[in-house]
């Protein structure tokens, strides 16, 4: 659940899709479930963690709402939280697909986007 700040608060489920790898299907399950979602006239937004410039497209598409991207590396956790604080505010239902596996990070470079990194987005 994530809780909006804003004068209104009101909470918002959320749910974190992710795969032991890539090519395991993260894409396909998050565009059914926004969907379906949507199907039934609930607001759903959907974010991705990590750069992707082409599942996003297929997404929003199955959403009908922008999908942004969640990088901790580039935006930072009180961007990503900002992002997931706006959409719980607008949004009856968020999904979160996860980048590869949970622990992918290359260990050498710390920086490097993992899904495990949405753990401080709480």
């Amino acid at each position: 659940m994530i809780v909006s700040p804003c004068l209104e608060a009101r909470p918002c489920p959320a749910l974190l899709v992710t795969a032991p790898a890539s090519g395991q299907g993260k894409t396909t399950v998050t565009a059914a479930l926004a969907h379906s979602h949507r199907s039934q006239g609930r607001r759903v937004r959907v974010f991705k963690t990590g750069p992707d410039f082409l599942d996003p497209m297929v997404l929003e598409c199955a959403s009908g709402a922008p999908v942004q991207q969640l990088d901790l590396w580039m935006g930072g956790a009180a961007h990503c939280a900002g992002l997931l604080h706006s959409a719980a505010a607008q949004a009856d239902l968020i999904l979160v697909e996860g980048v590869m596996g949970l622990h992918d990070a290359r260990r050498r470079v710390p920086i490097w986007p993992c899904t495990s990194g949405c753990q401080c987005w709480r």
